[in-house]
């Protein structure tokens, strides 16, 4: 979890080992991390080896408890006597040992005093000892956030065109999507203000009130068009998030844009498609049930364009009464995974109540049904 084993010396550990060495009054102070087999020392004051047996070490007894595990003279001691840390190098005559507990209660490993001498902590020191080991925790509850930190990083870097901006909306950062997006390199766009980039294809009135709901903490998202300095035009969805600071002041925002210029296109071409050949289509999102009717649908339908904007209709309110039971039923086998397709023929009534018949071909495409009117035939892609 927090992948700390075999890794190199950092200041931060050996500063804290250092400190409880000079607390405690010994030679010896150890950031010890117990393995399966095997305790290892993060930082090591006072001794020159990077790892012992786990079945000797005295880290090993101390990870029993939460609270300092002390032996005061080891070689008058029946469980450690004949211990090879004491028998033998580094000759230990002193231990003291303050576990590192996590937040859900699982003991590590310690932080350690040793002496070559018989030796005492007072209370104290015992207290530092305690709380230098909470330090340790906090390092290392530290170093496992920046590490899922760095992993949604560079999650996110796969998906979407990422920038940061500081309160003068200068750039801070931008991932390598952002540049290709952008049309230019990192060096060119990090110091920057947002509009010497001038991405976004906006007036000057919209990006005004963007930075004005920013800076109250709300976030913003929409579909934009982008326009880059090669003059590229994409399609993206963005997402701004602020950040603001205990007071409530604006201190940056991040930008998020997710490449959507495939979907916009498909939709132009829909369109265009529709007032060519009189067609039209209906959407249905199989997750939350919720309808969409494109504009040449609201026309054959004879309705006015997003007259139904609150509850779009199902076509099957459309339909002769005795076609609604035999289709709903295909419907519900789609919506069941019992199918993933069905073709009927139906009647369906305009607002004008003129009836028209279609053939009607159902198909699952990932969360949605799309049905097209065209040439008599009303299909479901």
């Amino acid at each position: 979890m927090y992948d700390i084993l075999d890794t190199l010396p950092e200041a931060e550990y050996d500063d804290i080992a250092t400190l409880a060495s000079e607390i405690c009054q010994t030679p010896i102070a150890l950031i010890s991390l117990i393995d399966a087999n095997r305790q290892w020392f993060k930082s090591k004051i006072g001794l020159d080896i990077a790892e012992t047996a786990r079945d000797i070490s005295f880290c090993t007894h101390a990870i029993n408890g939460a609270n300092i595990f002390e032996v005061k003279n080891p070689v008058e001691d029946p469980e450690f006597a004949n211990n090879p840390l004491v028998t033998g190098f580094p000759y230990i005559r002193y231990y003291a040992g303050a576990p590192l507990i996590t937040k859900e209660g699982d003991a590590l490993g310690t932080l350690c005093v040793i002496d070559t001498q018989p030796h005492e902590l007072n209370d104290n020191q015992k207290r530092s000892l305690k709380i230098l080991s909470r330090s340790v925790m906090a390092l290392l509850e530290l170093r496992y956030k920046n590490k899922q930190a760095d992993f949604f990083r560079r999650a996110l870097d796969e998906i979407a065109a990422v920038a940061v901006l500081d309160e003068r909306h200068d750039y801070e950062y931008a991932n390598a999507k952002f540049c290709e997006l952008a049309g230019m390199s990192e060096h060119d766009i990090v110091g920057r203000n947002y509009e010497e980039v001038s991405l976004a294809d906006m007036s000057e009135n919209s990006r005004q009130k963007i930075r004005e709901r920013i800076r109250r903490g709300e976030i913003y998202k929409d579909v934009i068009k982008n326009i880059n300095k090669r003059g590229d035009v994409s399609w993206s969805n963005l997402t701004l998030i602020p950040y603001l600071n205990h007071h409530g002041d604006f201190i940056k925002s991040v930008s998020i844009r997710v490449d959507v210029t495939q979907q916009v296109q498909t939709i132009e071409l829909l369109q265009s498609a529709e007032k060519l050949a009189r067609t039209g289509s209906w959407e249905l999102n199989l997750l939350n049930r919720k309808r969409y009717w494109s504009k040449g649908l609201y026309h054959l339908m004879g309705f006015r364009e997003n007259e139904m904007t609150e509850n779009v209709p199902t076509l099957i309110d459309f339909m002769a009464p005795e076609q609604q039971t035999i289709i709903q039923k295909s419907l519900n086998d789609i919506f069941d995974g019992k199918s993933r397709e069905f073709i009927n023929e139906v009647e369906v009534f305009t607002k004008e109540n003129v009836c028209r018949v279609f053939s009607v071909f159902g198909v699952v495409t990932n969360l949605w049904f799309q049905l097209a009117l065209f040439n008599n035939t009303l299909l479901l892609l």
